[in-house]
C-alpha cells in the first residue's frame, strides 16, 4: 500500500502540515473520526498545487468552533444546514470541516435533504471520482486511503468522471464545475461523463442552479491560478452568462490580469503565498 501520509507530508506546506495536526487533534479530543477529503486528497495524489484543506468528521463540526478559535483559527462562516465550518488556520491556510453526510435530492436544483453518515456513505454523494477519496487521520488507520470509486486510477489516466448517471441532473452546478476542472487540469471528460454532460446541457438543467451554487462558483474563480483561461472556457460552454449575464471576456482587463498573475508568480518564487481572495 502506498504511504500516503508520507506523500501528504512532503506535498503540504509547513503551515498546512501544522493545520492538519491542529484540526486532527481537536477532532480527536472531541471523539470524532476525522479524514482529509475531496480536493486536498486529489491534489496530493495528482501533484497539483494544494489550494486548501478539506476535512470530514463523523460528528457535528459546529461543536468544534470554540476549540478551533482557542487554537488560533479564524472562523470565516458556519453553515448550519450542511454542518460545515469555513475557517482560516494559522498561517492563512484556508480550510473547511464538514460533517460526513448523505444527500437526497427530491428535485433538480433543489437543496438536498441532509443526514449524518459514515465516511464511505459521504464519499458516495460527491461529484467526481477524483473528489471521492478520503485519507484517514485516525489512530490505527492513519494513512489509509479510501477510494471506493477508483479516483486514483482516473487521476493516473487524467480523466474526469462523474459518480453516477444523475450527477448533473441532481446538482446542475456540476456542469460548471466539470468545465472548470477540465480547464484547470487540461483533462477531458470520460466518454460517458461527456455524454451525460451534453445531455444535461441540451436539456437546459443549468436553469435549476441555485443562487448558493452560483455564488460558490464565482468565488472559486478568484482562487484559480489562471482565471482568464477558466473564464474563457466557461464562456465557450455558455456558463459565464449563468454566473453573471453581463460578464464577457471582452470586458476583462486582460493586460491587468496578466500583470497580476505575473506578480503572483514572482511572489511565489520568492517564497510568499499570496492569497487571491479576502
Amino acid at each position: 500500500m502506498a504511504d500516503y501520509i508520507y506523500t501528504m507530508e512532503i506535498r503540504l506546506t509547513p503551515d498546512q502540515q501544522r493545520g492538519v495536526a491542529l484540526v486532527q487533534d481537536i477532532a480527536r479530543a472531541a471523539g470524532m473520526n476525522i479524514y482529509l477529503t475531496g480536493g486536498a486528497v486529489r491534489d496530493i495524489i495528482s501533484g497539483f498545487s494544494i489550494r486548501d484543506l478539506d476535512f470530514t468528521v463523523q460528528g457535528n463540526p459546529l461543536k468544534l468552533q470554540k476549540e478551533l478559535e482557542r487554537a488560533g483559527a479564524v472562523i470565516s462562516s458556519a453553515d448550519e444546514d450542511f454542518k460545515t465550518v469555513y475557517l482560516r488556520l494559522p498561517g492563512s491556510v484556508r480550510a473547511e470541516i464538514s460533517m460526513a453526510r448523505t444527500e437526497q435530492y427530491e428535485k433538480a436544483g433543489k437543496p438536498p435533504s441532509i443526514s449524518p453518515a459514515t465516511i464511505i456513505e459521504d464519499l458516495r454523494r460527491r461529484d467526481f471520482t477524483f473528489n471521492a477519496m478520503a485519507l484517514s487521520l485516525n489512530p490505527g488507520s492513519r494513512g489509509l486511503l479510501m477510494d471506493p470509486f477508483n479516483g486514483a486510477a482516473d487521476i493516473e489516466a487524467k480523466l474526469i468522471r462523474v459518480l453516477h448517471n444523475y450527477a448533473f441532473v441532481e446538482d446542475p452546478s456540476r456542469l460548471i464545475r466539470a468545465s472548470r476542472f477540465a480547464a484547470r487540469f487540461h483533462w477531458p471528460l470520460e466518454e460517458r461523463t461527456q455524454q451525460r454532460f451534453q445531455s444535461a446541457k441540451e436539456n437546459n438543467y443549468i436553469e435549476y442552479i441555485t443562487a448558493r451554487a452560483t455564488g460558490y462558483e464565482i468565488e472559486q474563480l478568484a482562487y484559480e491560478e489562471d482565471p482568464l483561461h477558466i473564464v474563457r472556457v466557461l464562456e465557450k460552454e455558455d456558463w459565464l452568462k449563468v454566473l453573471n449575464p453581463h460578464w464577457t471576456t471582452a470586458k476583462v482587463d486582460t493586460a491587468g490580469l496578466a500583470q497580476l498573475m505575473k506578480m503572483r508568480q514572482q511572489m511565489n518564487e520568492l517564497g510568499y503565498s499570496p492569497d487571491p481572495a479576502p
